[in-house]
């Protein structure tokens, strides 16, 4: 396909603005074996085809044109045969003036040059024509006719348009061959382009937004102190930081348990963001990070539905875990959030205790991989059986203090909190009101607070008072009541006339050999429950 006009002029653009980009970074102070700077050294070709576009290509005319136009002085050939057609409009006109002279019959003349036909005379149909005028055609207005003068200009002029084409797709057609020959280094010009876009994107965010510089190592670790999200915290007004330790002296496992809202999930996606961040070359929103390199990243947070998939959405996510739990390895980065939620509650519970237990063995035998973790299952915690079996880091004795050294003596499962505090003068309802703090503590979280996340989203007072009531009395393990409720007067006189009326429907034995005025009288009450009802 012929390139456009717009072609040229943007192929020229990209390299023009390359070459300032080189002229930049070679003005700067960076080291000669620098990744960059040994690719940009590497090719040199870019600034000659840049010359040759410049001096052969009219950008301006080509800007304007649907395809490439040649500069004046580089082809004679071509020069002469625009001057030819400069010349060409006032022949014609001057030509015509002649005609009408000798012919003062032919009134509103004029010639014109049409492709495969040559120069004609155009004159209207109904004015009287010379004999020696030669018809060539006509259309719904004029007619075309030829004669000795226009042959003349045939044989002088010809298809100059034509002759001026056929020059510049041939000199085109060289340069596009000169271009064609400098096509791997005009690809490894664009890859450049792109590295440096994205260097700049990645160093602006780092000094916009007060990334750190973290220390990379193939260690089975992952620790950053007053880690951030980095789109999270562009959304609030203020962010509240956190640290992690996965890893030697924090554990590799971290389990971390919290109210509805209290940033878990957010906390979660921070690790996986961060880790990725890191490893592209990003500096990172933390104050302090020291990241081990991963071969994988695995997360269990979102499951897409599609009725393209015949699928739930539990299967989905099972699938995920099974996809980390298979492929994973002691060099892999394991996100999982409140996996079992969608099936009944205790196989879900056992489910997640089985999987943990098959990480923890992991990370035993082979020192990975590391995991972060969501739940909302604090059963895990509270069965003796369930929690001896992961043995789990006591809440009181966790790690909290950064790491110095290796310190293989910490558990492999640590448990944290994202913490809350009490609203005081909010319980006159009966439900308990927290206000989430969005810290990382270490602990276990005592209740999901579904209750107030409930309330927040609206729903009727009635459902959730009854709700907590029923929760209050199933922990304290006390018997449910079904509540008695007397209904309002509206609803009494409703269950009175269906009472009534069923009454009178049972008292016949059959209706269709009853009286009329039986039908009527039912008829007559049903109706009138019709307006108690409206």
């Amino acid at each position: 396909m012929r390139a456009k006009g717009r072609d040229w002029c943007a192929l020229q653009q990209c390299m023009s603005c390359y070459l300032a980009i080189r002229k930049e970074l070679v003005q700067c102070s960076m080291p000669a074996n620098l990744n960059l700077v040994e690719q940009i050294s590497s090719i040199s070709s870019i600034q000659d085809l840049n010359n040759l576009l410049c001096n052969v290509v009219d950008f301006d005319a080509t800007k304007k044109e649907a395809s490439c136009s040649i500069r004046e002085g580089v082809s004679a050939e071509l020069d002469a045969a625009r001057d030819k057609l400069a010349q060409v409009d006032q022949i014609l006109v001057d030509l015509a003036g002649i005609l009408q002279d000798e012919w003062p019959q032919l009134k509103s003349i004029s010639l014109q040059f049409l492709p495969r036909v040559g120069y004609v005379i155009r004159c209207p149909s109904a004015a009287p024509i010379p004999p020696i005028l030669q018809f060539q055609f006509e259309d719904s207005s004029f007619s075309f006719y030829k004669c000795p003068k226009c042959r003349k200009l045939d044989e002088d002029f010809g298809d100059i348009h034509g002759y001026i084409s056929d020059i510049q797709h041939q000199l085109t057609t060289e340069v596009t061959k000169a271009v064609l020959d400098e096509e791997p280094s005009l690809l490894q010009m664009i890859h450049i382009v792109a590295q440096v876009d994205c260097f700049l994107s990645l160093a602006s965010c780092a000094q916009n937004f007060n990334f750190v510089r973290p220390t990379m190592c193939d260690d089975v670790v992952f620790m950053a102190k007053g880690a951030r999200h980095p789109l999270q915290e562009l959304t609030v007004e203020s962010y509240i930081p956190n640290d992690i330790v996965l890893g030697p002296g924090g554990g590799y496992i971290a389990v971390v348990t919290g109210q509805n809202g209290s940033g878990k999930s957010v906390f979660l996606k921070m690790v996986g963001v961060m880790q990725f961040l890191a490893q592209v070359g990003s500096f990172v929103p933390a104050t302090e990070a020291t990241i081990g390199v991963v071969n994988k990243i695995f997360s269990r947070i979102l499951s897409l539905e599609t009725a393209t998939l015949c699928q739930s959405a539990f299967s989905i996510d099972c699938n995920q875990l099974a996809t980390m739990m298979n492929h994973g390895d002691t060099k892999s980065l394991l996100l999982i959030d409140e996996f079992g939620k969608g099936t009944c509650p205790s196989d879900g519970i056992c489910l997640l205790t089985s999987a943990l237990k098959h990480l923890k063995d992991q990370v035993v035998q082979f020192g990975g991989p590391r995991v972060v973790l969501t739940t909302h299952f604090l059963e895990i915690f509270r069965e003796p059986t369930l929690s001896g079996v992961l043995g789990f880091q006591p809440a009181d004795t966790a790690a909290t203090e950064w790491p110095s050294k290796a310190d293989n003596s910490s558990s492999v499962i640590t448990t944290y909190v994202m913490s809350s505090v009490a609203v005081e003068g909010k319980e006159s309802d009966g439900v308990h009101r927290t206000s989430s703090l969005y810290e990382l503590v270490p602990g276990i979280s005592t209740s999901s607070n579904a209750i107030q996340c409930a309330i927040t989203a609206g729903m009727d007072n009635d459902s959730v008072n009854r709700a907590a009531q029923v929760l209050q009395l199933s922990r304290s393990r006390r018997h449910i009541e079904v509540p008695v409720t007397c209904p309002s007067p509206k609803m009494q006189a409703k269950l009175d006339a269906f009472y009534t009326l069923t009454e009178l429907f049972m008292a016949e034995e059959t209706w269709k050999t009853c009286p009329l005025d039986k039908v009527t009288e039912l008829l007559r009450m049903a109706r009138s429950i019709d307006g108690i009802i409206q």
